[in-house]
């Protein structure tokens, strides 16, 4: 199976799949975003390493990103990867809300796999497992810039790190003082939006970053540009 997926003409790498010394760099609030399988909408958040013992030909790291909901909630996703991620489960008080910048930086183990959709061949990776990075094993230092961008504490410059593509899946609607431009280009975008990057329980870069989304998630996405948890 070939690790180049095509789609409308442009080529996205994937990463290999399978087990990865990482490091997370990027934490992007996306707002509230609809989910048109299931008819409803939720928060998420865009969660990004960079793989550090997996290089691409020219000798940059390859970027694997995933959107979680953003909840800790006993069945959530990330609240089950957070707790893998630190090799323990969250306290009563950390479930009242615990700030995702804790995990910005921080390196672990990480396996991938990759799936394809039967109707149309895309391709795309998951976060399959995750665990702290053991005592003395080595993760490289960061290459990417770090990106980090919560709703609740909106800035230009913040919002301007972010990848373009990405940029245009953030639904900045109920945000204040977003600049008018900005504001239009999401006017069609409900007014609700999501909970700050600090998440509750529910009863609760490089330059450029090409991406798929299909199907209501990020299926690929590939780095272009140069160059644990609490």
């Amino acid at each position: 199976m070939s690790l180049t997926a095509k789609d409308n003409g442009g080529s996205f790498v994937l990463a290999p799949e399978g087990l990865h010394v990482a490091r997370c760099y990027a934490l992007i609030d996306l707002g509230e975003q609809v989910n048109k399988n299931y008819g409803n909408q939720s928060p998420k958040v865009l969660i990004g390493w960079e793989l550090t013992d997996k290089l691409m030909a020219d000798g940059r790291p390859f970027i694997h990103m995933q959107t979680y909901t953003t909840s800790l909630s006993e069945k959530s996703n990330l609240r089950g990867l957070l707790e893998a991620w630190r090799g323990k489960g969250f306290t009563a008080d950390e479930l009242k809300g615990f700030k995702l910048s804790n995990i910005l930086g921080a390196p672990c183990y990480m396996t991938t796999k990759h799936s394809v959709n039967p109707n149309t061949q895309k391709k795309w990776s998951d976060v399959i497992s995750i665990c702290r990075l053991p005592a003395g094993v080595p993760c490289s230092p960061a290459v990417n810039p770090p990106i980090y961008f919560d709703l609740d504490e909106y800035s230009d410059a913040a919002y301007m790190a972010v990848p373009e593509g990405i940029r245009k899946k953030i639904n900045l609607s109920g945000v204040a003082n977003i600049p008018p431009v900005q504001q239009t280009t999401h006017s069609s975008q409900r007014s609700a939006r999501s909970p700050s990057l600090s998440i509750a329980r529910s009863p609760p870069l490089c330059d450029e970053i090409l991406h798929l989304f299909w199907n209501g998630r990020w299926m690929l996405l590939v780095y272009l540009g140069p160059t644990n948890p609490k």
